[in-house]
């Protein structure tokens, strides 16, 4: 008697939001789980993206702050003299000299104005996919209710449970025999 309370409110919960049957709520189900995992990769991807960036202006910045001592080291008379005083910015220059021509791939440098906005639209795009996955994590949950539920109802009733297959099993021969005509 309580499973099939569970299963006529289950039903009746399904209906509520909009699933014509099982099925229906069972490919939404899945179309749920694809999209998160879509995100987490794509999520991923701008992770990636955004610490390259950050690399670059790291680099780009102690170029552009140092460039003007190395260029008075490399006028300086007393060479040795100039070089013991401003020893770590020149090497910090150079640090960063080397590092920018591993990340860059033409001679020209880019503006780091850009490459801030830049990181700064990538981390928006980033929080996007966050929020759109918290949102589809709190719908999952409602869900796993349901589709546990569901589960139940099949496992419960083993004499209609090859019953209940087969006629889910036929009701998508019959979807996937309608699409193919369409």
């Amino acid at each position: 008697m309580q499973n099939l309370k569970i299963g006529f409110k289950t039903i009746s919960v399904l209906h509520e939001y909009g699933f014509k049957d099982a099925e229906d709520f069972l490919n939404k189900y899945d179309s749920l789980t694809d999209e998160k995992l879509q995100n987490e990769e794509n999520i991923q991807s701008l992770t990636k993206k955004i610490n390259f960036n950050k690399y670059r202006l790291k680099y780009l910045k102690i170029y552009r702050k140092y460039k003007s001592i190395n260029e008075a080291y490399k006028k300086a008379v007393f060479q040795d003299r100039y070089f013991r005083n401003h020893e770590d910015e020149l090497l910090l220059f150079q640090e960063a000299v080397e590092e920018l021509k591993k990340t860059e791939k033409t001679r020209e440098l880019p503006n780091a104005g850009k490459l801030a906005a830049d990181i700064k639209s990538l981390e928006e795009e980033k929080n996007k996919l966050i929020s759109g996955n918290k949102s589809i994590d709190k719908k999952l949950k409602e869900y796993d209710v349901l589709k546990n539920n569901l589960a139940k109802m099949l496992l419960d009733e083993p004499e209609n449970k090859l019953e209940n297959v087969q006629k889910l099993q036929q009701k998508q021969f019959q979807r996937n025999k309608e699409d193919i005509q369409i």
